[in-house]
């Protein structure tokens, strides 16, 4: 297959997944017009139209839906290829996809990228912040960072770090409504729940001496 048409499909196949040529354009690091004429050159080859467009929203046609599997394949055996010659040369290169949750987007995340991409300035990035669970396979991602306990998978997984989650009150509540003395004092207040992570339904908490499990009971779910 000629290199143009792997470029074409690389557009075509972004495009699919980002559901727009802005972002799509923005991931690849080329402009919108080019994205959009490599798309229009694909279906000029394969004789039909791939996607519906409007004004604010892009979706497959069905012939769309029904290259893009292939298209991904192919794209998937280009990366094979780009990552076994790149292992000759000794040369990291070539596209890192990854999802992580949307809070590692301010500060943390970014700055270890640019460090990384300084380091192998041959490396793309492409980052998915987001706080849904997301599989890696189906997305078609190389990992995914969540902040959670493992679930049962057939996914590989290592722990990156450990952190401690705290409870807040503002300090106008607690004028008004007084401070919990106990874990068990925490039935009568107005909990806030983040629904999100399914860990979160339950509040641990542990010190020295004991580990405690709390059920949570939300007045408000965010």
């Amino acid at each position: 297959m000629a290199l143009n048409m792997l470029g074409e499909l690389e557009a075509f196949a972004t495009v699919a997944r980002k559901r727009s040529f802005v972002a799509a354009a923005r991931t690849l690091g080329r402009s919108p017009s080019a994205l959009t004429r490599a798309v229009q050159a694909l279906e000029e080859s394969v004789g039909l139209k791939l996607f519906n467009r409007s004004s604010n929203a892009v979706s497959l046609t069905e012939a769309g839906e029904c290259l893009l599997p292939h298209a991904y394949k192919m794209l998937d055996l280009q990366r094979e290829v780009d990552e076994d010659l790149a292992g000759l040369s000794g040369l990291a290169s070539g596209w890192i996809r990854f999802s992580a949750p949307e809070v590692l987007g301010h500060g943390v995340l970014p700055r270890l990228i640019a460090q990384y991409c300084e380091r192998y300035p041959d490396v793309n990035i492409d980052v998915i912040f987001t706080d849904a669970i997301i599989d890696p396979a189906k997305s078609k991602l190389d990992f995914s960072i969540r902040g959670a306990f493992p679930q049962s998978s057939d996914l590989i997984g290592f722990a990156l770090w450990s952190y401690s989650r705290y409870l807040y009150a503002s300090p106008g509540y607690l004028e008004r409504n007084g401070m919990p003395d106990s874990i068990e004092a925490l039935e009568s207040h107005s909990l806030i729940l983040h629904t999100a992570p399914r860990i979160l339904k339950e509040w641990n908490f542990r010190s020295e001496e004991q580990a405690i499990s709390f059920r949570v009971h939300p007045k408000f779910r965010f």
